[in-house]
């Protein structure tokens, strides 16, 4: 069993009773760039909609389970009908990076570009929006989703069944912020990844029913050869 002593001011100062805060060590990253806390770099976008006053229209709702893993790509997402969701949304513009602040060690995060760029989503996500000269976007989602960043989160969850974390301690979290043109140097190359993800998943996801055709087509033929 693994125990420690706080001072009683700390645990008041903390503001909090969980366990985890004072036993996870913190995570220190080595860097050559300057660390700067993210509520230098980047703001909470605020605002709002209840969708249920905007009637039979399809808007686009994003939900975290819209989100994948890791790579922020997105899974299974379709406009949706607007009265069809029933909680308060936050409004979300392009560039914007929305965390999932529910399990967060779950690396829900997402880059509003591309195909998705404006619209709404669950509550369940801290909407941020990058300070333009101070950091890219891409950079940002990035960095969000790296092991460094996930590692520090563990400390802030807090909540048993359905841990979350909070917007102001993720502004707590300090990153490296390299020079912008470094930082645009760095975005090109991990959006190059980013691509290759994307047709490497395509390509994972055509295969199992070209397997199936090709085996279908070999019984026709009387191949022995599969032409997958």
């Amino acid at each position: 069993m693994k125990f420690i002593t706080i001072d009683y001011s700390d645990l008041l100062n903390s503001d909090r009773w969980t366990p985890t805060y004072f036993l996870q060590e913190s995570e220190n990253l080595s860097s050559v760039f300057p660390m700067f806390p993210l509520s230098e770099v980047v703001k909470e976008r605020k605002g709002t909609v209840d969708p249920q006053t905007l009637g039979d229209v399809l808007v686009s709702y994003l939900s975290l389970e819209n989100v994948r893993s890791q790579t922020g790509e997105l899974n299974n997402f379709k406009p949706k009908i607007a009265k069809e969701i029933k909680s308060r949304s936050k409004i979300f513009n392009e560039n914007d990076v929305l965390y999932g602040r529910l399990r967060p060690e779950l690396n829900k995060v997402y880059l509003c570009q591309n195909e998705l760029t404006t619209g709404i989503c669950s509550g369940e996500f801290l909407v941020l929006s990058p300070i333009k000269d101070q950091i890219n976007p891409i950079y940002l989602r990035h960095i969000l989703a790296s092991c460094y960043v996930t590692n520090i989160v563990r400390k802030y969850r807090m909540g048993a069944s359905l841990p979350r974390i909070s917007i102001n301690d993720l502004l707590k979290i300090e990153i490296p912020v390299p020079p912008l043109e470094i930082q645009n140097q760095i975005s090109i190359q991990l959006m190059e990844v980013d691509l290759r993800i994307k047709m490497l998943r395509k390509e994972l996801d055509s295969l199992p029913e070209s397997q199936t055709s090709a085996l279908v087509q070999s019984m026709i033929n009387g191949s022995e050869i599969l032409n997958i």
